[in-house]
Order: C-alpha cells, then sequence, then structure tokens
C-alpha cells in the first residue's frame, strides 16, 4: 500500500453499527478515503494484517468507546497497535472519564459525543469533527469548492479554495488548491493570476518530482499562453510536457502536445505545423482505439493542406477524414447508444423533483432507474417519491452485495417499480428490464453517461435527463464525445401529460409550470454558442481571421 492512502480508520463496538455506517457514508461523501473496520469480517484471534496496513496507511483514527471495547480482544490488540505507530486519534464517547489505558497514551483527542443515541446526527458530529481537525475541515472546503466550480459559481469557488489553502498542511494538498484556484482565474478570464498560480503548483510538484502532475499543470500554461498570444512560450511548455510524458512513457499525451505545438505553428509556419502532425499521426497509428486521433489527425492535414491550396494532398486527406468517420459512425450506429431515444430538459436547481414527478407522470413508465450522484440525494429523492405514490427501493455504494441483489430481484418481480441509485450502487448487477432511465443529476464524465444507457431492455427505450442551466454545457460536452444528438425538450404541462393519458383518469401532480421557457432557453444556448473553448488554438486563429 501506499503511504496516507486513506484519510480516517475507524474502529468501533459492533452494536453501534449503524450509527457508525452513517459516519463512514458521511465521510465517503465527504471526498474521505476512509478504511471501515467491519468486526464481524476481522477473521481471527488476532489482529488482522489487512487492518494493520490500514492503520500504517491513514492519517488519523476515529475510535467510538464503549466500556464493551477493550474487553474484546481484537480491538485491545489493534489499538495497542495503533499506539505503536504513534498515529493520531480521536476517542468518540458519551462518557466523562475513559479507560486507564488510554489515558496513558499520546496523539490523542477526546470527542464528548453520544454517537449511540438513536436520534444520532451525522452532521452535527461532523461537525465537531471539522473544528477539532484541519484535515476535516480542509476536505469540506475542496468539496464545497468543487461542487461550486461545477455550478460555474466560481468567485464562491474561489474564496473555499483559498480557505483550505490556508489550512492545508502538507505540499500535495497545496498544490491541489492552487491548480483549482488556477482554474477559477482561468474561467474569470484573469489569465495572469491563474498562470501565477500554476507557477506555484509547478514548483511543488517539481519538488515532489511528480512527473505527471508537472506535465498536466504545463500543458494548462501552454494553453492560456496561446490564449494570451505569447506563443513561444505557448511552445517553450508544450516540449516541457513531452520531454516528461517520454520519461514516463505516456504516448498518447505525447501525440496531443505534438498536435498543439502543430496547431501554434499553422499562424506562420505551415511546414513546421506539418512536421508535428505527422509526428503525432504516426505515434496515434502505432496506438491501440486511436481511430478517432487519426481522423482529427488527416482533417488537420488536409486543413493545413487547404492554407497552402496544395487541392491534390487536401483531397487526399479529406477522403481518408471521409473513410475514418464513415467507419466511425457505423461503429456508432451498432452501439446501442445510437438506437436509445435521448432527451434533456432545463429546469432550475428547485424544480427538479417536481420535473422528475411531471416526466414519470407523462411517460408513464412501468419501471425506471434514477441515477443520482450522492447518498443523501438518493435518500431525499426516495422519500419524495414514496409520498408521492410510487413502490421504490434504493441501491448504495457501500451497501452489502446480497443486500443489493436481494433489492434488484425484487424490483424484477414487480415488488419496486423504481430503482434510485449512484452508479457505484448499481455497478456489476444484472438489471435489462427497464425502457427508462432517468438522469436526476448529469455524470460530469461521458462513460458513465454511456454506460446508465446499458441497463435499457433491447434497442428501444429512453434516457431522460434533467439539468439546471448551470449543466448546459456537461451535456453539449457529452453530446460532441458520443457524437449523437441528445434533444432538447420543454417540460410537458399538466395539458401535456391529460392528452397523453386520456384514457386513464389520472391526477396529475406538481406545479403547472416547470422548467425554462423556450425564450430563456434561447438566451442560454445563444450564450453557451459563444466561443469558449480557448485551449482549441486552430479555432481561435480562425475566429480572430474573421
Amino acid at each position: 500500500m501506499k503511504k496516507n492512502k486513506f484519510d480516517v480508520f475507524i474502529s468501533y463496538s459492533p452494536i453501534y453499527k449503524n450509527n457508525i455506517e452513517k459516519i463512514y457514508t458521511s465521510l465517503i461523501e465527504s471526498d474521505l478515503k476512509v478504511w471501515f473496520d467491519y468486526w464481524e469480517m476481522i477473521p481471527g484471534e488476532d489482529i488482522a494484517i489487512s487492518t494493520q496496513s490500514a492503520i500504517d496507511n491513514s492519517k488519523l483514527a476515529l475510535i467510538f468507546y464503549d466500556d464493551e471495547y477493550l474487553n474484546n480482544k481484537l480491538k485491545k490488540e489493534e489499538f495497542l497497535y495503533l499506539i505503536k505507530q504513534k498515529k493520531e486519534y480521536f476517542i468518540c464517547s458519551e462518557k466523562d472519564t475513559i479507560d486507564t489505558l488510554f489515558n496513558f497514551s499520546i496523539n490523542k483527542r477526546v470527542i464528548k459525543f453520544d454517537y449511540k443515541n438513536n436520534d444520532f446526527n451525522k452532521n452535527d458530529f461532523l461537525s465537531i469533527l471539522r473544528k477539532e481537525h484541519p484535515l476535516f475541515e480542509t476536505t469540506y472546503l475542496l468539496k464545497n469548492g468543487k461542487e461550486c466550480y461545477q455550478n460555474s459559481l466560481h468567485q464562491e469557488s474561489l474564496v473555499q479554495y483559498k480557505k483550505a489553502l490556508e489550512l492545508s498542511d502538507n505540499s500535495k494538498d497545496s498544490a491541489k488548491c492552487l491548480n483549482n484556484i488556477a482554474l477559477n482565474y482561468q474561467e474569470m478570464d484573469n489569465y495572469e493570476k491563474s498562470l501565477s498560480c500554476y507557477r506555484k503548483s509547478l514548483a511543488i510538484y517539481e519538488e515532489l518530482d511528480n512527473k505527471k502532475s508537472i506535465a498536466i499543470v504545463n500543458n494548462n500554461m501552454a494553453t492560456l499562453y496561446g490564449v494570451l498570444e505569447e506563443y513561444d512560450k505557448a511552445y517553450s511548455s508544450y516540449n516541457n510536457c513531452i520531454k516528461i510524458n517520454k520519461s514516463i512513457n505516456n504516448l498518447p499525451s505525447i501525440a496531443k502536445n505534438y498536435n498543439n505545438i502543430a496547431t501554434l505553428f499553422q499562424r506562420d509556419d505551415i511546414e513546421k505545423s506539418l512536421e508535428y502532425l505527422y509526428m503525432a499521426l504516426h505515434l496515434n497509428k502505432r496506438l491501440p482505439d486511436t481511430n478517432y486521433s487519426v481522423m482529427i489527425n488527416y482533417n488537420n492535414l488536409a486543413y493545413s493542406y487547404q492554407l497552402l491550396d496544395s487541392s491534390e494532398l487536401f483531397l487526399f486527406y479529406y477522403e481518408k477524414v471521409l473513410e475514418i468517420s464513415n467507419n466511425y459512425n457505423i461503429k456508432l450506429e451498432e452501439n446501442k447508444t445510437s438506437n436509445i431515444n435521448q432527451i434533456f430538459y432545463i429546469v432550475e436547481n428547485n424544480e427538479k423533483k417536481d420535473a422528475l414527478l411531471r416526466l414519470i407522470d407523462y411517460k408513464n413508465p412501468k419501471k425506471c432507474i434514477i441515477f443520482c450522484s450522492i447518498k443523501k440525494e438518493i435518500d431525499e429523492l426516495s422519500l419524495y417519491l414514496t409520498t408521492e405514490g410510487f413502490k421504490v427501493t434504493t441501491l448504495y455504494g457501500n451497501m452489502k452485495e446480497k443486500q443489493r441483489i436481494d433489492r434488484v430481484d425484487s424490483f424484477k418481480q414487480g415488488l419496486f417499480e423504481i430503482i434510485i441509485t449512484t452508479d457505484l450502487g448499481i455497478r456489476g448487477l444484472n438489471i435489462s428490464s427497464v425502457m427508462h432511465i432517468f438522469n436526476y443529476q448529469i455524470p460530469f464524465d461521458t462513460e458513465s453517461y454511456v454506460s446508465r444507457i446499458e441497463y435499457i431492455n433491447g434497442n428501444k427505450g429512453e434516457l431522460i435527463t434533467i439539468i439546471s442551466p448551470n449543466e448546459f454545457r456537461t451535456i453539449k460536452k457529452i453530446e460532441k464525445e458520443i457524437n449523437i444528438t441528445i434533444l432538447l425538450e420543454l417540460i410537458p404541462t399538466i395539458k401535456d401529460v391529460q392528452l397523453a393519458r386520456f384514457n386513464e383518469k389520472i391526477v396529475v401532480r406538481g406545479k403547472d409550470i416547470i422548467g425554462l421557457r423556450k425564450e430563456e432557453i434561447n438566451i442560454l444556448i445563444n450564450k453557451n454558442m459563444r466561443f469558449r473553448d480557448r485551449k482549441n488554438h486552430r479555432d481561435l486563429l480562425r475566429y480572430r481571421k474573421k
């Protein structure tokens, strides 16, 4: 194991496992890496080697103490090993006084908290942890900063990351904060401040000899230099990327760097640009599953020869583009993605539940799966839909395998009509009996989006995504990467639902008007159609020539 693979090691008496699971889940949701010591899963009388490894590789420990804790030989051995390793730890207890053994140990802090109470509030407990140790406060700030950034709240995100930077007690976390601060400044078009933060994080990564991160930061800096038209600096940064990527044998990244340099030279040295394009093409042809990258290379070559008025070579490479493009599109058509009806709706965040309810009434699925991003969302949505009369079951990532399988079997047998889950919660389970998938939260990566389609039965069905205005760019990015049109539709009105289901006597639930109006959607589309992709220098040059 790597050093400090885990942030927190949790040890507890088994009788209070339910409340400990709440704590574990909330820590995981806070983006902490946690070792959860399942009492009944540890074999033998002595401390398990895997537990020792977890203690060795954790930053600190949480011990949920009661009178029974040290009566168990396993727990006592575990605790003594923790003391021997001089680990910092918290003792969580409702008691004012604790066992003598604890009193003589070092590196401890005591939190008086009744974690055994049935009314236990995990958020109150997390608030205490945040006050007691900077690790919890820093993680909290980083998570908030990430959420603000994803929702394009860049000023708020900056505040969170700057606070996290002040609290950071190690170089790696400091560099991470600086990178995220740089990204926010970049989105706010404050390129000088962004570059300043990248330079600081680069110095840290160089000190840590983290080559992969050095290459990423150099690439980000090169992008900014290109936007600022400081092409010599951009060229130098891309060359640094190539050197580092060669040292770690990262061939796909080297090919991208060659393409980026070629784009820089397209401005005033086409011959040099062609040299780098051919280098990228040669490398991409050697790599597996790079048909799309090769097609982009051919396209860039065709464009370059068009600038040189070389019609013969332009047509040669353009035909290559068409050839690969046709094959690529055939593969996409064979892929399930292209046969599924994919739709998205835009609503404000506070209308998402009502929008989902309206769409379920409108689509009237016999069974469906709803994807969320975190457990808290699952719990809230499950309660909401249950009160509206639906038979709902839930799947969580930290749920035992048998429990997950039992719930899926009940769903298949018709005991439930809706599953609410995360990608992790449903992973590995055989479900292919639904015609409707709802993305209550859009995934941030294309791979997760496509993987959700696999749960639709057959080649017909619908993948329905509900987004907020701030997520519009995410859906367009996914649409571009899978080369499929995702249709934008308006949330149906109560009258629309009644017309769609005129044979049924139904009471349509939710508000009468939900979602953005047509004129609001047009404003949003026009706003996002502005030139934003400053990473693509070739398009930037074309844009300026106009």
